[in-house]
């Protein structure tokens, strides 16, 4: 009887042994415990892709020689035409009308490989050296509308720069605008070396459309072909460049302050 027991208690446990297998085989075991792994980041994938996608733009602008026209829209002031023009050897040339005397002188910035040189457009044609090679314009020479077509595109190239860029919608009023980016220092940089702004290129290279501290630039035309080299307009002076610095605000009449200092209780009283 005792033997009948164990054989029946052996049976059953190798039963049970054969149960717990089969479960497991089957996908029955119970389900893991724990929060659901995490999506991947769309922010930063999409980010990447946009930066990734200016970077190839802005490397195609790097490698275009042309010549174009561009509305330069500044703050407080009103809009003018300046024209862009990189020549085959790189050198380049942007004339810029009021760009200087609070929009009273018109100047050209030209870069080649000797530096950088404000030269004044109209009875005197004289040019001053700005900058060395490789070095920065001075920000009281600096009209600022000839860096994203310049210096910029070859910050925006190198990786090592602290920008969050994402894609942006294209404004309304421009055509064929391309693609459409927003350049910003990320949020762990106190400054970048490009102050907030939208870059619009087409697939070819082609800047359509700057908005930037310096005001917004369309382009307006067809873009043309370049020239061999660019020229000085003019000799090389030994003298101080023209200030570049944003015209004055209008200062108020006398007239006008009077008005604005009365009170609607005086104009009550003089009524």
């Amino acid at each position: 009887m005792r033997r009948r027991i164990t054989s029946i208690l052996a049976g059953l446990g190798v039963g049970l042994a054969m149960s717990g297998c089969t479960g497991s085989a089957t996908g029955d075991s119970a389900p893991p415990t724990g929060p659901p792994p995490a999506p991947p980041d769309s922010t930063a994938t999409t980010s990447a892709d946009a930066a990734a996608e200016l970077s190839g733009r802005a490397a195609t602008a790097k490698d275009l020689h042309y010549t174009a026209a561009y509305e330069w829209a500044p703050a407080r002031r009103e809009a003018v035409e300046i024209t862009v023009s990189v020549a085959l050897d790189g050198s380049w040339r942007v004339d810029v009308p009021g760009g200087a005397h609070g929009g009273r002188r018109d100047v050209t910035m030209i870069g080649n490989k000797r530096g950088v040189f404000q030269c004044e457009l109209g009875e005197r044609r004289e040019c001053v050296a700005v900058a060395a090679a490789g070095e920065p314009v001075p920000s009281a020479a600096d009209p600022l509308v000839q860096h994203p077509f310049t210096d910029w595109l070859d910050l925006l190239l190198d990786r090592r720069n602290p920008f969050s860029i994402a894609a942006v919608d294209a404004p309304e009023d421009v055509d064929e605008p391309g693609a459409c980016f927003s350049v910003e220092r990320n949020a762990v940089t106190v400054a970048a070396p490009i102050p907030p702004t939208v870059y619009c290129l087409r697939e070819d290279g082609v800047i359509t459309w700057i908005e930037s501290s310096f005001g917004t630039l369309r382009l307006t035309g067809p873009v043309g072909e370049p020239d061999e080299r660019t020229r000085l307009p003019g000799d090389v002076v030994d003298a101080t460049p023209l200030a570049t610095s944003p015209p004055p605000k209008p200062t108020p009449t006398p007239d006008a302050s009077a008005k604005s200092s009365r009170s609607p209780e005086d104009d009550d009283r003089s009524g």
